[in-house]
């Protein structure tokens, strides 16, 4: 596999996409790569958009697997007697004990390409650059059109598209424009309102949902990801399906701290002032800003569904509020979601944001 980005071994990276066996909650997608593969009229440029972490990059996998396991056209000599000799059993690529598979996985398979952010030579730490630059998608462009080395198509996976700054996007769209022969670019994007209006012209967009919950149950198993069964329903709302955010959030105190907003919020506007400055306190140690971003985001959840409830249904008012009118609840939503963002936007004490929140909050009164 040739790569136009992290130069790491696939092998140090076992919870990635190329490593994945199962693919859950995107099968009709997968089902009609296979019928364009098999049709013949296969589209030369793919973009599947979507969620974070709800499996895009692993369908993107699935495709370029189902693609390179299509063989060249057969120019073998014909055996005795001008027998063909009969064809062997296909192997499935998505097994890992699979040639192909290893192929992709360990960065040997000469007929895809992997283009994603690339370390950048002038950082000493060996960061990441911000952006897919032009040189990259040049040299992707080269690797497309050679001619394949054993497979009928070459892939181009671009993980994710949303990473081209402008040159390399523009780059792209040229190859787009007038793609090389028996090449497939599978394009993953997160957000696809950012990519050129002239690229999303150009390929066969595939939107992707959320996982249910039953598939997102079966990614943490796949991944063995240790979820007590009691809290997985909760785990799959508070990650909207997503399996990737769950991975990052069961690496930390994030359902623990779930739990404390949950007993904050049904007790408003009474507050356990002990259990408020342990939240906060644990908000704020983490020097990533993740634990308190989730703290905002466990809040405003459960604000939007109380006035979600409350305009859907006169009668069911929020327990805390019950005088309030949608306008004041919207307005309060508001002014707590300004706190967290003005936060994180000039680095004010986390701390003392989580705290203040929660103290304006219980003293809040409709007029």
């Amino acid at each position: 596999m040739a790569r136009a980005g992290n130069t790491e071994a696939a092998a140090e990276e076992p919870r990635s996409p190329a490593f994945a066996e199962q693919l859950f909650g995107h099968g009709q997608a997968l089902e009609d790569f296979r019928q364009a593969l098999a049709s013949g009229r296969m589209p030369h440029a793919w973009l599947f958009t979507g969620p974070k972490g709800i499996g895009k990059a692993t369908l993107a996998y699935h495709c370029a697997r189902e693609a390179l396991a299509v063989p060249a056209e057969d120019s073998s000599e014909p055996a005795l007697f001008g027998a063909p000799e009969p064809a062997a059993p296909a192997e499935d690529p998505h097994r890992p004990e699979a040639a192909l598979f290893r192929q992709v996985a360990s960065g040997a398979h000469p007929d895809f390409m992997l283009l994603e952010r690339s370390a950048d030579p002038n950082a000493k730490d060996k960061k990441l650059r911000t952006a897919i630059v032009i040189g990259q998608v040049r040299a992707a462009t080269q690797f497309l059109r050679r001619t394949s080395s054993g497979s009928r198509w070459k892939v181009l996976l671009v993980d994710s598209a949303d990473d081209l700054n402008v040159n390399a996007a523009n780059a792209l769209l040229k190859v787009l424009e007038e793609p090389p022969g028996q090449a497939i670019v599978l394009l993953v994007s997160h957000s696809p309102g950012r990519l050129l209006p002239t690229i999303r012209s150009r390929v066969r967009s595939r939107p992707l949902r959320p996982l249910s919950e039953p598939d997102f149950t079966g990614v943490l198993d796949s991944l063995d990801l240790a979820v007590p069964e009691a809290q997985r329903s909760r785990l799959s709302q508070l990650c909207e399906g997503s399996a990737g955010r769950a991975a990052q959030l069961l690496g930390s105190d994030a359902l623990a701290l779930d739990a404390q907003v949950d007993q904050l919020w049904s007790a408003l506007p009474n507050l356990d002032h002990r259990l408020l400055y342990r939240l906060a306190e644990k908000a704020a140690a983490d020097q990533s800003g993740s634990l308190f971003s989730f703290v905002g985001e466990a809040l405003f959840t459960r604000m939007t569904a109380a006035i979600r409830t409350r305009a859907l249904s006169d009668s069911e008012r929020e327990a805390a509020w019950p005088q309030a009118s949608i306008a004041e609840l919207m307005a309060l939503w508001e002014k707590m979601r300004g706190r967290f963002s003005a936060a994180n936007a000039v680095n004010l004490d986390r701390k003392q944001t989580v705290l203040a929140v929660f103290l304006e909050l219980a003293a809040f009164r409709p007029k």
